[in-house]
């Protein structure tokens, strides 16, 4: 089973890696990207831990049209597109929901 999230955002809008991990910690999630993660120049797959567990994700900064997963009026402001991809497994799993 995967899990996708798309993050449609301007441009001048994307986070550095210490901003983003900033509001995380805020929102009082337990997930800590790489301290070298370049949200501008990295893609493919970026590790990073949840509550201690080690594990990684697809990540990918492109342009929003080339998702196909809705209207592009509707995202025309915001023409960036953030894209992050798991891979639940059953360890993944457990360490997103607590339970497997």
């Amino acid at each position: 089973m995967s899990l996708e999230l798309h993050i449609f955002i301007q441009d001048s809008q994307v986070p550095t890696r210490d901003a983003w991990q900033q509001a995380i910690e805020e929102a009082g999630f337990a997930t800590i990207f790489e301290p070298t993660l370049d949200l501008r120049r990295d893609t493919g797959f970026v590790p990073t831990s949840y509550k201690g567990q080690a594990m990684g994700y697809e990540f990918y900064l492109e342009p929003s049209a080339v998702c196909a997963c809705v209207p592009l009026p509707r995202v025309t402001i915001r023409d960036r597109l953030l894209l992050g991809s798991w891979s639940l497994d059953g360890g993944t799993r457990t360490a997103f929901y607590g339970h497997p």
